[in-house]
């Protein structure tokens, strides 16, 4: 019996995932054998206002004699960002920037968005706010580099670089890892 991921790869991976959908259990109520595919998760990207697939919905049927519990749970893209609008690559360069020294302002011009300057300081808090979950997360895989500064953006930024050190977008491979979001 397989966990329902909450982050997965791509859609491929995806298209393999649904061939064994009966045979995962419900995140929710624990069930075998009860889940379908229920559409698409479509939301806003952080260039230009077109809606992209994010991810999928999966339903767990109650109907009949299913023992299912009538729920529904997503199943996001690990370039994503649940109920944000930037995508992970993104938001891993505007932490590069800081981890760079570079102030919020500048390292979100740096990233050349069409999101506000506004939105740059909420991802900058919002960072700032997981940060410990984030890194004790991250601290199971691997002990904390040591880092010259004390600002806790930088050093998350530097933990993500030497846990996933190959991985081309650490934020993203923190979703395949962990199966958590990034940003709660």
């Amino acid at each position: 019996m397989r966990r329902a991921p909450s982050f997965i790869g791509s859609a491929v991976e995806f298209d393999e995932y649904r061939t064994h959908l009966k045979s995962v259990s419900c995140p929710r109520c624990r069930a075998v054998g009860n889940l379908n595919r229920h559409g698409f998760l479509r939301g806003n990207v952080d260039k230009g206002c077109e809606l992209v697939v994010r991810g999928w919905r999966i339903f767990c049927s109650d109907r009949g004699r299913r023992r299912g519990c009538g729920r529904t749970h997503s199943i996001l893209l690990a370039s994503c960002l649940r109920r944000r609008t930037i995508r992970s690559p993104n938001l891993w360069k505007f932490l590069e920037g800081l981890v760079s020294g570079l102030c919020v302002k500048r390292a979100w011009e740096k990233l050349a968005s069409d999101l506000t300057l506004k939105y740059g300081y909420r991802m900058a808090r919002a960072m700032q706010r997981a940060h410990s979950k984030i890194r004790t997360l991250l601290y199971r895989v691997k002990p904390p580099p040591v880092v010259a500064s004390n600002h806790p953006l930088e050093q998350t930024g530097c933990h993500l670089r030497e846990v996933f050190p190959k991985a081309a977008c650490p934020v993203s491979a923190f979703h395949l890892n962990f199966q958590q979001p990034f940003l709660g």
